[in-house]
Formats: C-alpha cells, sequence, structure tokens
C-alpha cells in the first residue's frame, strides 16, 4: 500500500509540474507577443518632433508633416489627404494635451501602426484592437514592468483619454478607411464645351472687322499701336570717321568764334557785364533774405501779441 500510494504522489507531483511547465510557456509566450521597448521616437525622430510640438497653429504642423510622410499629391488623392489628415490629428491631439516629445513620438508610434495595420497589412478591426492592447499593457502597474508594452511614459488617465481619441478618430470609421484603402479611387474627368463666334476671316470679300466696333479713325488714332520708328542705317568705318571730322571742326569753329567775341571787348566792358551779372544776383539774393526776415518778425510779433492778450 505504501509502494502504490509514493507511486500516486509521484504521478500527481509529476503532472503539477507539467501543468506549471506549460503554464509557464504560456505566460512566457504571451509576454514575448507584447514590446517590451520604448515606442518613442521610432517612426516621428525627436527633432521633428519638437518641431511639431513648436508650431503655433495646424496648419503649420501640417506643413512638417508633409514635408516628413513625402507626400505629393494630397489635394487629389483621398489615400494621401486622409493620411495627412489623420497624422496631423494626432500631433495636435498630443499638443493640446500638453504631452512632450517622448509621449508625442510613442502616441505617433502606435497611431502609424495601427493606421499601417489598415493600409498595408488589411487587418481586420478584431485584430487590429488586440494590437492596440498589447501596447498599453503595464500601464500604470510597477510591478511588471517586463509586461510593458512600449507606453510607460503615461499614466492610467492619460491612457484613457488616448484610447478615447483613438476610438473617435480611427476605429469609429474603420470600415471607411477599409474601403478606401481595398478600392481604387474612381477618377473623374470634367469637361466643358463651349461655343465661341469669331469674325469671318479677311480673305472673304468683305471688309475686315473693325476692332471693338469703332470708327477706323478712332480706332487708328487711339487704339492701333504705334508704328515702329524706322531703323537708322548703319554707316560704314569711313562715314563715322567723316562724322567726328566735322564735329571736331564745328567745335573749333565754335571756340574760334568765342574767342574772337571776347577780344572784340573792351575791358570796361567787361567790367560793366560783370557788374550787371553781380548786382541782378545779389539783388535777388537781397530780395529773399528780406522776405525771410519779414516772415520771421511777422511771427514774432503774432507771439508777443499772444503774450499780452494772455497778460
Amino acid at each position: 500500500m505504501s509502494e502504490k500510494r509514493s507511486t500516486s504522489v509521484a504521478k500527481k507531483h509529476s503532472v503539477s509540474q507539467k501543468i506549471k511547465r506549460k503554464k509557464h510557456e504560456t505566460d512566457a509566450f504571451r509576454e514575448e507577443d507584447i514590446i517590451k521597448e520604448s515606442l518613442a521616437f521610432k517612426v516621428l525622430s525627436e527633432e521633428i518632433t519638437k518641431e511639431c510640438l513648436e508650431c503655433s497653429d495646424v496648419l503649420k504642423i501640417e506643413e512638417k508633416l508633409l514635408d516628413f510622410l513625402k507626400l505629393q499629391q494630397t489635394h487629389i488623392d483621398l489615400k494621401e489627404g486622409s493620411a495627412l489628415d489623420y497624422y496631423v490629428g494626432l500631433v495636435w491631439f498630443a499638443k493640446q494635451q500638453k504631452y512632450n516629445a517622448e509621449q508625442t513620438s510613442a502616441l505617433y508610434t502606435v497611431g502609424h501602426n495601427l493606421f499601417d495595420n489598415i493600409q498595408e497589412k488589411h487587418i481586420s478591426l478584431v485584430e487590429n484592437l488586440k494590437e492596440l492592447k498589447k501596447y498599453f499593457a503595464g500601464i500604470a502597474m510597477n510591478d511588471t514592468v517586463e509586461l510593458s508594452g512600449g507606453l510607460e511614459c503615461f499614466d492610467l488617465n492619460q491612457a484613457k483619454d488616448i484610447l478615447t481619441f483613438l476610438n473617435i478618430t480611427i476605429f469609429q470609421h474603420y470600415r471607411l478607411y477599409e474601403y478606401m484603402f481595398c478600392c481604387t479611387q474612381a477618377e473623374e474627368i470634367i469637361g466643358l464645351d463651349l461655343e465661341v463666334e469669331v469674325p469671318k476671316p479677311a480673305t472673304l470679300p468683305w471688309p475686315a472687322p473693325l476692332d471693338e466696333a469703332v470708327d477706323e479713325s478712332l480706332f487708328k488714332q487711339y487704339i492701333a499701336p504705334p508704328p515702329e520708328p524706322t531703323p537708322e542705317p548703319e554707316l560704314s568705318e569711313e562715314e563715322l570717321a567723316a562724322l567726328k571730322a566735322a564735329e571736331i571742326e564745328k567745335d573749333i569753329e565754335t571756340a574760334k568764334r568765342e574767342d574772337e567775341l571776347l577780344s572784340q571787348l573792351q575791358p570796361e566792358e567787361i567790367k560793366k557785364i560783370i557788374s550787371e551779372v553781380f548786382e541782378e544776383v545779389v539783388g535777388t539774393v537781397d530780395h529773399q533774405v528780406a522776405e525771410k526776415l519779414r516772415e520771421k518778425e511777422n511771427q514774432f510779433i503774432q507771439r508777443i501779441n499772444k503774450i499780452h492778450k494772455v497778460l
């Protein structure tokens, strides 16, 4: 009896050891599925994250992310436009919640992975929710740091706010995103037919129509462009040399005439001319100075009168 009891105890012990081993292996497998390193700066670098947080409005954040995502046709491609709108919403939400650069980048990584699961991997809503659950594992649990999903930079209240935000942005419109990324966008070509009446050609036996239906005389006088000036004929080198020589001779003759005129004048006549010019110039200056003095005198008289009135 003692041998049978020992054998049964040994069997029970071995069975319990196997159960514990399987449970340990299962827990280890689950721990491997959960990401253990931080999600910050995995997709959005620290430099770009800080630049986005420093932006004062949504449009500047959109410019930063547009350059980062290398999107070229957001104004005509629905897929690119929706992706840009989604990522701008992520960063703007982080800025409104006053997250730091690490928290903003970690949130961007989570949002990017969830969006990529729809856009590239085409996984279902349930599978994507399971992926989201892994990211939030271990938040506000200090004794299970090894089970952290990479969002240990957030507290419990912040995690709730993020889940609410993701619910109303990506998961609430999950079917629309699936339809958009699984179906090709239809191209719409918009055409417009215009009927334009043109005048008859001038080759017909009728006169050409007048511009703006005005009289020909008025058209030629006010509307028609001026005729182009006729280009001057180019002169040869010999002709240019002759013209220069003629100009030099003309200058010499003018100088001779001036010398002759001065030589004909007597010293008394020259003095008289200089004195007349001087008197004319000085008289003009005296008149201007007298006017300015008169203006100043009037100003002082007005000031004195004002003072007397006050007294």
